[in-house]
Protein backbone atom coordinates (compact mmCIF):
# COMPACT_ATOMS: atom_id res chain seq x y z
CA UNK A 1 0.00 0.00 0.00
CA UNK A 2 1.29 3.93 -0.38
CA UNK A 3 3.03 5.03 2.72
CA UNK A 4 2.15 8.41 1.82
CA UNK A 5 1.29 9.14 5.69
CA UNK A 6 4.81 9.52 6.49
CA UNK A 7 5.23 12.99 3.65
CA UNK A 8 2.04 14.45 4.08
CA UNK A 9 1.47 17.46 6.24
CA UNK A 10 -0.67 20.20 6.07
CA UNK A 11 2.37 22.62 5.82
CA UNK A 12 3.90 21.10 2.39
CA UNK A 13 0.71 20.87 1.03
CA UNK A 14 -0.01 24.78 1.36
CA UNK A 15 3.71 24.97 0.13
CA UNK A 16 2.74 22.67 -2.94
CA UNK A 17 0.28 25.01 -3.49
CA UNK A 18 2.35 28.28 -4.06
CA UNK A 19 3.67 26.52 -7.69
CA UNK A 20 0.61 26.42 -9.41
CA UNK A 21 -0.77 29.77 -8.05
CA UNK A 22 2.26 31.40 -9.16
CA UNK A 23 1.21 29.82 -12.72
CA UNK A 24 -2.53 30.92 -11.62
CA UNK A 25 -1.49 34.97 -11.53
CA UNK A 26 0.43 34.48 -14.70
CA UNK A 27 -2.64 32.70 -16.67
CA UNK A 28 -5.16 35.64 -15.27
CA UNK A 29 -3.28 38.28 -16.60
CA UNK A 30 -2.81 37.03 -19.87
CA UNK A 31 -6.72 36.01 -20.08
CA UNK A 32 -8.01 39.40 -19.39
CA UNK A 33 -5.72 41.62 -21.43
CA UNK A 34 -3.97 39.50 -24.15
CA UNK A 35 -7.95 38.72 -26.26
CA UNK A 36 -8.46 43.00 -25.62
CA UNK A 37 -5.08 43.85 -27.82
CA UNK A 38 -5.97 41.07 -30.03
CA UNK A 39 -9.04 42.91 -31.08
CA UNK A 40 -8.51 46.41 -30.01
CA UNK A 41 -8.54 48.93 -33.15
CA UNK A 42 -11.58 46.83 -35.01
CA UNK A 43 -14.27 48.90 -35.41
CA UNK A 44 -16.65 45.54 -33.69
CA UNK A 45 -15.18 45.82 -30.96
CA UNK A 46 -16.41 48.82 -29.02
CA UNK A 47 -13.87 49.89 -26.34
CA UNK A 48 -15.96 53.17 -25.08
CA UNK A 49 -13.85 55.67 -23.34
CA UNK A 50 -11.02 53.97 -23.86
CA UNK A 51 -11.03 54.05 -27.07
CA UNK A 52 -8.28 56.16 -27.84
CA UNK A 53 -5.43 54.88 -25.89
CA UNK A 54 -6.00 51.14 -26.46
CA UNK A 55 -4.12 50.29 -29.08
CA UNK A 56 -4.57 46.70 -30.60
CA UNK A 57 -4.24 44.48 -33.81
CA UNK A 58 -7.83 44.79 -35.10
CA UNK A 59 -8.48 40.81 -35.67
CA UNK A 60 -11.98 39.65 -35.26
CA UNK A 61 -13.62 37.70 -32.27
CA UNK A 62 -13.87 34.54 -34.11
CA UNK A 63 -9.65 34.92 -35.28
CA UNK A 64 -9.18 35.78 -31.62
CA UNK A 65 -10.46 32.56 -29.96
CA UNK A 66 -8.48 30.49 -32.44
CA UNK A 67 -5.28 32.30 -31.97
CA UNK A 68 -5.93 32.12 -28.00
CA UNK A 69 -6.30 28.46 -28.44
CA UNK A 70 -3.51 27.66 -31.10
CA UNK A 71 -1.25 27.79 -28.47
CA UNK A 72 -3.51 25.34 -26.14
CA UNK A 73 -2.82 22.33 -29.08
CA UNK A 74 0.77 22.47 -28.11
CA UNK A 75 -0.78 21.32 -24.58
CA UNK A 76 -2.08 18.49 -26.06
CA UNK A 77 0.85 17.00 -26.78
CA UNK A 78 3.67 18.03 -24.15
CA UNK A 79 1.34 17.64 -20.73
CA UNK A 80 0.52 13.66 -21.60
CA UNK A 81 3.63 13.37 -22.57
CA UNK A 82 5.26 15.28 -19.24
CA UNK A 83 2.82 13.21 -17.06
CA UNK A 84 3.80 9.52 -18.71
CA UNK A 85 7.72 10.52 -18.33
CA UNK A 86 7.26 12.32 -14.88
CA UNK A 87 6.01 8.80 -13.36
CA UNK A 88 9.32 7.13 -14.52
CA UNK A 89 11.41 9.92 -13.92
CA UNK A 90 14.48 9.44 -11.71
CA UNK A 91 16.56 12.25 -10.69
CA UNK A 92 18.41 14.12 -7.79
CA UNK A 93 15.75 16.83 -7.98
CA UNK A 94 13.00 14.20 -7.75
CA UNK A 95 10.34 13.09 -10.22
CA UNK A 96 8.54 16.36 -11.04
CA UNK A 97 10.46 19.44 -10.11
CA UNK A 98 12.99 18.62 -12.95
CA UNK A 99 9.86 19.77 -15.13
CA UNK A 100 9.09 22.64 -13.02
CA UNK A 101 12.44 24.55 -12.05
CA UNK A 102 14.02 24.12 -15.95
CA UNK A 103 10.80 25.70 -17.25
CA UNK A 104 9.46 28.16 -15.20
CA UNK A 105 12.58 30.45 -16.15
CA UNK A 106 11.24 30.46 -19.85
CA UNK A 107 7.68 31.07 -19.33
CA UNK A 108 8.45 34.80 -17.17
CA UNK A 109 10.48 35.34 -19.80
CA UNK A 110 7.63 35.48 -22.51
CA UNK A 111 5.66 36.55 -20.34
CA UNK A 112 7.51 39.75 -19.65
CA UNK A 113 7.85 39.88 -23.55
CA UNK A 114 4.21 39.94 -24.07
CA UNK A 115 3.31 43.81 -23.89
CA UNK A 116 6.67 44.69 -24.70
CA UNK A 117 5.19 44.40 -28.48
CA UNK A 118 2.01 45.49 -28.51
CA UNK A 119 3.27 48.65 -26.55
CA UNK A 120 5.26 49.35 -29.60
CA UNK A 121 2.25 49.52 -32.16
CA UNK A 122 2.13 53.07 -33.23
CA UNK A 123 -1.06 54.83 -32.43
CA UNK A 124 -1.70 55.34 -36.07
CA UNK A 125 -1.52 51.95 -36.77
CA UNK A 126 -3.90 50.96 -34.36
CA UNK A 127 -5.90 47.81 -35.51
CA UNK A 128 -4.50 48.24 -38.78
CA UNK A 129 -3.76 44.37 -39.25
CA UNK A 130 -1.73 43.89 -42.29
CA UNK A 131 0.62 46.77 -41.33
CA UNK A 132 0.91 45.35 -37.84
CA UNK A 133 2.69 42.31 -38.69
CA UNK A 134 5.89 42.73 -37.50
CA UNK A 135 4.42 43.24 -34.15
CA UNK A 136 2.00 40.45 -33.95
CA UNK A 137 4.22 37.63 -35.87
CA UNK A 138 6.55 37.99 -32.01
CA UNK A 139 3.79 38.77 -29.77
CA UNK A 140 1.91 35.64 -30.95
CA UNK A 141 5.30 33.79 -30.52
CA UNK A 142 5.56 35.21 -26.92
CA UNK A 143 1.92 33.47 -26.31
CA UNK A 144 2.89 30.16 -27.83
CA UNK A 145 6.20 29.80 -25.95
CA UNK A 146 4.37 31.04 -22.57
CA UNK A 147 1.69 28.33 -23.21
CA UNK A 148 3.64 25.50 -23.89
CA UNK A 149 5.97 26.47 -21.01
CA UNK A 150 2.40 26.33 -18.84
CA UNK A 151 1.67 22.91 -20.62
CA UNK A 152 5.29 21.43 -19.38
CA UNK A 153 4.67 22.86 -15.79
CA UNK A 154 1.25 22.48 -15.07
CA UNK A 155 0.89 17.96 -14.56
CA UNK A 156 3.90 18.05 -12.81
CA UNK A 157 2.95 21.37 -10.80
CA UNK A 158 -0.23 19.53 -9.58
CA UNK A 159 0.83 15.64 -9.15
CA UNK A 160 3.15 16.57 -6.41
CA UNK A 161 0.50 17.12 -4.05
CA UNK A 162 -1.37 13.96 -4.86
CA UNK A 163 2.02 11.92 -4.75
CA UNK A 164 1.92 13.29 -1.07
CA UNK A 165 -1.44 13.11 0.26
CA UNK A 166 -3.46 10.07 0.59
CA UNK A 167 -7.14 9.49 -0.68
CA UNK A 168 -8.77 11.14 2.29
CA UNK A 169 -7.12 14.04 2.52
CA UNK A 170 -7.44 15.11 -1.25
CA UNK A 171 -10.59 17.03 -1.93
CA UNK A 172 -9.39 18.87 1.38
CA UNK A 173 -5.55 19.27 0.01
CA UNK A 174 -7.24 20.39 -3.25
CA UNK A 175 -9.64 22.54 -1.47
CA UNK A 176 -6.77 24.42 -0.16
CA UNK A 177 -5.09 24.49 -3.76
CA UNK A 178 -8.22 26.01 -5.35
CA UNK A 179 -8.40 28.57 -2.30
CA UNK A 180 -4.55 29.80 -3.18
CA UNK A 181 -4.83 29.60 -6.67
CA UNK A 182 -7.87 31.24 -7.04
CA UNK A 183 -6.71 34.16 -4.25
CA UNK A 184 -3.43 34.78 -6.75
CA UNK A 185 -6.11 34.73 -9.49
CA UNK A 186 -8.24 37.62 -8.12
CA UNK A 187 -5.33 39.83 -6.42
CA UNK A 188 -3.31 39.58 -10.08
CA UNK A 189 -6.81 41.22 -11.54
CA UNK A 190 -7.78 43.51 -8.75
CA UNK A 191 -3.54 44.47 -8.99
CA UNK A 192 -3.58 44.14 -12.70
CA UNK A 193 -6.82 46.16 -13.13
CA UNK A 194 -4.57 49.26 -10.62
CA UNK A 195 -1.62 48.73 -13.00
CA UNK A 196 -2.77 48.39 -16.21
CA UNK A 197 -4.27 52.21 -15.55
CA UNK A 198 -0.78 53.27 -14.88
CA UNK A 199 1.01 51.51 -17.83
CA UNK A 200 -0.12 48.22 -19.36
CA UNK A 201 3.24 46.73 -19.02
CA UNK A 202 2.96 46.89 -15.35
CA UNK A 203 0.57 44.22 -14.54
CA UNK A 204 2.79 41.33 -16.76
CA UNK A 205 5.67 42.92 -15.44
CA UNK A 206 5.41 42.58 -11.65
CA UNK A 207 3.37 39.15 -12.22
CA UNK A 208 6.74 38.03 -13.64
CA UNK A 209 8.52 39.09 -10.48
CA UNK A 210 6.20 37.64 -7.83
CA UNK A 211 5.70 34.60 -10.17
CA UNK A 212 9.73 34.78 -9.80
CA UNK A 213 10.31 34.99 -6.41
CA UNK A 214 7.62 32.14 -5.34
CA UNK A 215 8.93 29.71 -7.65
CA UNK A 216 12.64 30.23 -6.31
CA UNK A 217 11.41 29.88 -2.86
CA UNK A 218 8.97 26.39 -3.38
CA UNK A 219 11.54 24.77 -5.62
CA UNK A 220 14.39 24.47 -3.19
CA UNK A 221 12.31 23.34 -0.06
CA UNK A 222 10.19 20.80 -1.45
CA UNK A 223 11.36 17.54 -0.94
CA UNK A 224 9.35 14.78 -2.96
CA UNK A 225 9.18 11.20 -1.74
CA UNK A 226 10.80 8.62 -3.62
CA UNK A 227 8.79 6.29 -5.28
CA UNK A 228 10.38 3.57 -3.29
CA UNK A 229 8.03 4.87 -0.42
CA UNK A 230 5.01 5.24 -2.34
CA UNK A 231 4.64 1.86 -3.57
CA UNK A 232 6.72 0.13 -1.73
CA UNK A 233 6.00 -3.36 -3.20
CA UNK A 234 7.09 -2.49 -6.80
CA UNK A 235 10.34 -2.81 -8.59
CA UNK A 236 10.43 1.35 -9.83
CA UNK A 237 13.92 0.80 -11.71
CA UNK A 238 11.88 -1.46 -14.04
CA UNK A 239 9.14 0.43 -14.67
CA UNK A 240 9.15 2.64 -18.21
CA UNK A 241 6.52 4.65 -19.58
CA UNK A 242 5.37 1.27 -21.68
CA UNK A 243 4.87 -0.51 -18.37
CA UNK A 244 2.99 2.44 -17.40
CA UNK A 245 0.80 2.61 -20.63
CA UNK A 246 0.04 -1.27 -20.18
CA UNK A 247 -1.06 -0.80 -16.62
CA UNK A 248 -3.74 2.22 -17.88
CA UNK A 249 -4.86 0.05 -20.34
CA UNK A 250 -5.47 -2.85 -18.24
CA UNK A 251 -7.93 -1.63 -15.56
CA UNK A 252 -10.88 -3.09 -15.15
CA UNK A 253 -13.92 -2.14 -17.47
CA UNK A 254 -15.54 0.00 -14.74
CA UNK A 255 -12.57 2.10 -14.19
CA UNK A 256 -11.90 2.71 -18.12
CA UNK A 257 -15.62 3.64 -18.22
CA UNK A 258 -15.58 5.79 -14.82
CA UNK A 259 -12.18 8.06 -16.21
CA UNK A 260 -13.89 8.01 -19.75
CA UNK A 261 -16.65 9.99 -18.37
CA UNK A 262 -14.72 12.02 -16.07
CA UNK A 263 -12.44 13.10 -18.66
CA UNK A 264 -15.44 14.22 -20.45
CA UNK A 265 -16.83 15.68 -17.85
CA UNK A 266 -13.31 17.86 -17.32
CA UNK A 267 -13.33 18.66 -20.64
CA UNK A 268 -16.99 20.45 -20.51
CA UNK A 269 -16.17 22.45 -17.77
CA UNK A 270 -13.31 23.73 -19.66
CA UNK A 271 -15.38 24.32 -22.31
CA UNK A 272 -17.66 26.70 -20.29
CA UNK A 273 -15.29 27.94 -17.94
CA UNK A 274 -13.22 29.20 -21.16
CA UNK A 275 -15.53 31.45 -22.05
CA UNK A 276 -14.96 33.77 -18.91
CA UNK A 277 -11.35 33.42 -19.17
CA UNK A 278 -11.36 34.09 -23.19
CA UNK A 279 -14.25 36.44 -23.19
CA UNK A 280 -15.60 37.78 -19.89
CA UNK A 281 -13.45 41.27 -20.11
CA UNK A 282 -14.64 41.82 -23.87
CA UNK A 283 -18.10 41.26 -22.40
CA UNK A 284 -17.33 43.57 -19.74
CA UNK A 285 -16.06 46.25 -22.43
CA UNK A 286 -18.70 45.70 -24.79
CA UNK A 287 -22.07 44.65 -23.69
CA UNK A 288 -21.89 46.79 -19.65
CA UNK A 289 -19.42 49.43 -21.45
CA UNK A 290 -16.76 48.98 -18.63
CA UNK A 291 -12.97 50.41 -19.00
CA UNK A 292 -10.55 47.98 -19.94
CA UNK A 293 -9.06 48.09 -16.97
CA UNK A 294 -12.35 47.74 -14.87
CA UNK A 295 -13.05 44.64 -17.09
CA UNK A 296 -10.95 42.21 -15.45
CA UNK A 297 -12.94 42.87 -11.97
CA UNK A 298 -15.36 40.70 -13.87
CA UNK A 299 -13.47 37.38 -13.42
CA UNK A 300 -12.32 38.83 -10.25
CA UNK A 301 -15.69 38.97 -9.11
CA UNK A 302 -16.42 35.59 -9.77
CA UNK A 303 -12.50 34.54 -8.46
CA UNK A 304 -13.56 36.37 -5.49
CA UNK A 305 -16.69 34.44 -4.61
CA UNK A 306 -14.52 30.76 -5.87
CA UNK A 307 -12.18 31.39 -3.65
CA UNK A 308 -14.95 32.52 -0.63
CA UNK A 309 -16.15 28.82 -1.88
CA UNK A 310 -13.22 26.63 -2.33
CA UNK A 311 -12.86 25.77 1.62
CA UNK A 312 -16.39 25.48 2.46
CA UNK A 313 -16.58 22.92 -0.54
CA UNK A 314 -13.35 20.94 1.14
CA UNK A 315 -15.81 20.66 4.48
CA UNK A 316 -19.16 19.72 2.58
CA UNK A 317 -17.09 17.09 0.66
CA UNK A 318 -17.17 15.64 4.11
CA UNK A 319 -21.08 15.33 4.47
CA UNK A 320 -21.59 14.41 0.59
CA UNK A 321 -20.20 11.90 -2.31
CA UNK A 322 -17.59 13.97 -4.77
CA UNK A 323 -20.53 12.97 -7.50
CA UNK A 324 -22.90 14.62 -5.28
CA UNK A 325 -21.14 17.90 -5.29
CA UNK A 326 -20.21 17.93 -8.92
CA UNK A 327 -23.32 17.58 -10.34
CA UNK A 328 -25.01 20.76 -7.51
CA UNK A 329 -21.90 22.70 -9.14
CA UNK A 330 -22.77 21.79 -12.78
CA UNK A 331 -25.82 23.00 -12.72
CA UNK A 332 -25.68 26.47 -10.43
CA UNK A 333 -23.17 26.85 -13.05
CA UNK A 334 -25.54 26.14 -15.93
CA UNK A 335 -28.44 28.42 -14.17
CA UNK A 336 -25.86 31.19 -14.23
CA UNK A 337 -25.24 31.20 -17.22
CA UNK A 338 -28.66 31.19 -18.11
CA UNK A 339 -29.72 34.46 -16.14
CA UNK A 340 -26.86 36.58 -17.31
CA UNK A 341 -27.64 35.91 -20.85
CA UNK A 342 -31.33 36.99 -20.11
CA UNK A 343 -30.43 39.89 -18.10
CA UNK A 344 -27.53 41.30 -19.21
CA UNK A 345 -27.24 44.66 -16.95
CA UNK A 346 -24.81 45.34 -14.32
CA UNK A 347 -27.40 44.49 -11.17
CA UNK A 348 -28.26 41.08 -12.26
CA UNK A 349 -24.27 40.08 -13.68
CA UNK A 350 -22.52 40.85 -10.55
CA UNK A 351 -24.33 38.97 -7.83
CA UNK A 352 -24.95 35.98 -10.55
CA UNK A 353 -21.16 35.72 -11.30
CA UNK A 354 -20.66 35.36 -7.02
CA UNK A 355 -23.34 33.03 -6.58
CA UNK A 356 -22.22 31.13 -9.69
CA UNK A 357 -18.33 31.58 -8.56
CA UNK A 358 -19.12 30.23 -4.78
CA UNK A 359 -20.84 27.15 -6.56
CA UNK A 360 -18.45 26.65 -9.09
CA UNK A 361 -16.16 25.06 -6.06
CA UNK A 362 -18.56 22.05 -5.75
CA UNK A 363 -17.35 21.05 -9.24
CA UNK A 364 -13.41 21.68 -9.50
CA UNK A 365 -12.30 20.85 -5.76
CA UNK A 366 -13.38 17.06 -6.18
CA UNK A 367 -12.68 16.98 -9.69
CA UNK A 368 -8.96 15.94 -9.78
CA UNK A 369 -9.44 13.91 -6.65
CA UNK A 370 -12.12 12.27 -8.49
CA UNK A 371 -10.08 11.24 -11.26
CA UNK A 372 -7.12 9.96 -9.25
CA UNK A 373 -8.78 7.47 -7.12
CA UNK A 374 -10.57 5.94 -10.30
CA UNK A 375 -7.58 3.69 -10.42
CA UNK A 376 -6.63 1.40 -7.60
CA UNK A 377 -2.86 2.45 -8.02
CA UNK A 378 -1.21 5.63 -6.95
CA UNK A 379 1.76 4.48 -8.80
CA UNK A 380 0.17 6.10 -12.24
CA UNK A 381 -0.93 9.54 -11.43
CA UNK A 382 1.28 11.66 -13.58
CA UNK A 383 -0.36 9.80 -16.50
CA UNK A 384 -3.90 10.22 -15.13
CA UNK A 385 -3.40 14.07 -14.52
CA UNK A 386 -1.29 14.34 -18.29
CA UNK A 387 -4.77 12.90 -19.65
CA UNK A 388 -6.80 15.34 -17.55
CA UNK A 389 -4.64 18.02 -18.92
CA UNK A 390 -5.57 16.23 -22.56
CA UNK A 391 -9.40 17.26 -21.55
CA UNK A 392 -8.69 20.52 -20.29
CA UNK A 393 -6.50 21.66 -23.20
CA UNK A 394 -9.30 20.99 -25.63
CA UNK A 395 -12.26 22.52 -23.55
CA UNK A 396 -9.77 25.38 -23.73
CA UNK A 397 -9.11 25.11 -27.12
CA UNK A 398 -12.99 24.50 -28.59
CA UNK A 399 -14.90 26.56 -26.02
CA UNK A 400 -13.23 30.07 -26.90
CA UNK A 401 -13.85 28.83 -31.06
CA UNK A 402 -17.71 28.30 -29.67
CA UNK A 403 -17.51 31.42 -28.24
CA UNK A 404 -15.71 33.64 -30.68
CA UNK A 405 -18.22 32.03 -33.57
CA UNK A 406 -21.44 32.38 -31.61
CA UNK A 407 -20.71 36.25 -30.69
CA UNK A 408 -19.66 37.16 -34.85
CA UNK A 409 -22.71 34.79 -36.43
CA UNK A 410 -25.15 36.48 -33.81
CA UNK A 411 -24.59 40.14 -34.53
CA UNK A 412 -21.04 40.98 -32.63
CA UNK A 413 -22.91 40.14 -29.52
CA UNK A 414 -21.02 38.87 -26.46
CA UNK A 415 -24.05 38.20 -24.63
CA UNK A 416 -23.35 34.60 -26.46
CA UNK A 417 -20.88 33.26 -24.64
CA UNK A 418 -23.31 32.80 -21.52
CA UNK A 419 -25.20 30.43 -23.76
CA UNK A 420 -21.98 28.26 -24.29
CA UNK A 421 -21.69 28.61 -20.24
CA UNK A 422 -24.94 27.31 -19.81
CA UNK A 423 -24.88 24.27 -22.62
CA UNK A 424 -20.82 23.18 -21.49
CA UNK A 425 -22.11 23.06 -17.35
CA UNK A 426 -25.19 20.93 -18.36
CA UNK A 427 -23.56 18.55 -20.51
CA UNK A 428 -20.40 18.48 -17.53
CA UNK A 429 -23.18 17.09 -15.28
CA UNK A 430 -24.94 14.65 -17.61
CA UNK A 431 -21.44 12.86 -17.84
CA UNK A 432 -21.14 12.14 -14.47
CA UNK A 433 -25.04 10.60 -14.35
CA UNK A 434 -23.31 7.06 -15.27
CA UNK A 435 -19.85 7.30 -12.88
CA UNK A 436 -19.14 4.69 -10.26
CA UNK A 437 -15.66 5.19 -9.45
CA UNK A 438 -13.54 8.38 -7.92
CA UNK A 439 -14.84 8.41 -4.53
CA UNK A 440 -12.13 7.93 -1.30
CA UNK A 441 -10.42 4.95 -1.52
CA UNK A 442 -10.14 2.74 1.46
CA UNK A 443 -6.92 2.60 3.00
CA UNK A 444 -5.35 -0.72 4.06
CA UNK A 445 -4.21 -1.58 6.91
CA UNK A 446 -0.86 -0.66 7.72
Amino acid sequence: MSNQNKYFSWGRVVLVCFIVASTELMWTLYNTYVPIWLQAGNPNFVLGEEVNVTVGFGLGAFVTGLILTLDNIAGLFISPVVGLISDTTRSRFGRRKPWIIFTMPVMIIAFILIPIFVMAVPLELNGQTEKLMPYLIPFIAMLVIMLMAYAVIRTPADVIMYDITPSKHRSMANAIANFIGAAFGVIGAIVGAMLFDVNPGLPFWVGAGLSAVVISFVAVRITEPPIEEIEPGDKPKQLSPKDTLKELMSLPKENQKSLALLYLSVFFSYFAFGQLGSFASSYGVSVLKMGVGDSGMLYAAGGMAFILGALPAGFILKRITRKQSSLIGFASFALMGLVIYLFPSPAVVWPALAVGGFLWALVWVPQVPMVMDAVPSDRVLGSLEGMMAIARMLGYILGPLAGGFVVEQFGNNYSNIWLIVFVGSLLGGLMLLPVTKGEVKTEAPV
